[in-house]
C-alpha cells in the first residue's frame, strides 16, 4: 500500500515540533513536477558538478559536504522562480502540512492565510517543510530520500 502521509520532527523556538505531509493529489504532484522540470532543471548541470567531485571522509562527511553545496546552489535556483510562480510553489505545499497540536491536527496553510500563528514569519521553518513536501511527492521520480539518496556516495 502506498504511503500518503509522512511525519517530520523539527524544532521551532527551541520547542519540538511534528507535521504530517500528505502526498499532494495527482493534479497538484503534476503541477510540481512541472514546476521543478521547467525552473529548477538548469540547476542540474551544477549539481552533477557536486555530485560527481571527489570527496573524501566517511559518508556523513560527504553526505554533509555535497549537502552544503547543493545550498550553495539555492539562490541561483530561486531567480529562476518570479514572485508569483513561488508563491503559488510555496502555498501548494504548505497546503499538504498539519501540524500536532494539543486539540488534534492544525492545517499550516487555510487557504492563502497560515492556521499556525507566527509561522508565517519563520522562513526557515517554511522552506524546511516546502522541501520536505517536494521530497515527499517528487521521491518515487528520483528515487527513496531523492535528494539524499542523490547526493550520498554510492549514488555517484
Amino acid at each position: 500500500m502506498r504511503q500518503i502521509t509522512k511525519e517530520v520532527i523539527h524544532k521551532v523556538d527551541d520547542e519540538e515540533m511534528t507535521f504530517r505531509i500528505t502526498k499532494m493529489n495527482v493534479l497538484d504532484g503534476t503541477y510540481l513536477m512541472k514546476v521543478m522540470l521547467e525552473k529548477l532543471l538548469p540547476a542540474v548541470k551544477d549539481l552533477q558538478s557536486i555530485l560527481t567531485a571527489d570527496v573524501k571522509g566517511t559518508e556523513q562527511e560527504v553526505v554533509a559536504k555535497r549537502t552544503e553545496q547543493f545550498i550553495e546552489l539555492i539562490p541561483s535556483v530561486l531567480k529562476t522562480l518570479d514572485r508569483d510562480d513561488l508563491f503559488e510553489l510555496m502555498k501548494n505545499c504548505l497546503q499538504t502540512v498539519e501540524v500536532k497540536m494539543p486539540a488534534g491536527w492544525q492545517k499550516v496553510m487555510l487557504g492563502n492565510d497560515f492556521g499556525i500563528e507566527g509561522l508565517e514569519y519563520d522562513v526557515i521553518t517554511c522552506l524546511i517543510l516546502c522541501y520536505e513536501v517536494i521530497e515527499f511527492n517528487t521521491g518515487s521520480f528520483f528515487g527513496e530520500r531523492s535528494l539524499t539518496s542523490l547526493l550520498s556516495p554510492q549514488s555517484t
